[in-house]
């Protein structure tokens, strides 16, 4: 995960985007080094490994890495059922 302040924001509520022109994703992060666990507030579509994972505080672009693997839950979470992804840092092929 790459930051854009110098440290990491902690374990907060925010949004994220895994597509260019997709709509704020609300969502729970969880940082843990240098790894980050994105908990969806409800499911999505077309998240996928190997593309980016760009989070955001309102119009604040927190920082965003590589989506590492993607997993689903029926478990309640929030609002609805859990889903979300594990970012890391990385570079693109």
């Amino acid at each position: 995960m790459r930051w854009i302040a110098a440290d990491s924001p902690g374990d907060i509520d925010c949004a994220v985007k895994t597509r260019h022109r997709q709509a704020d994703l609300p969502c729970r992060i969880r940082v843990a080094g240098n790894a980050v666990r994105v908990t969806l507030d409800a499911p999505a579509r077309s998240v996928t490994p190997g593309q980016y994972a760009v989070l955001y505080d309102g119009d604040n672009c927190l920082g965003g890495g590589v989506i590492a693997r993607h997993w689903n839950s029926r478990a309640v979470h929030g609002h609805g059922q859990a889903a979300g992804a594990d970012a890391h840092a990385g570079s693109a092929a």
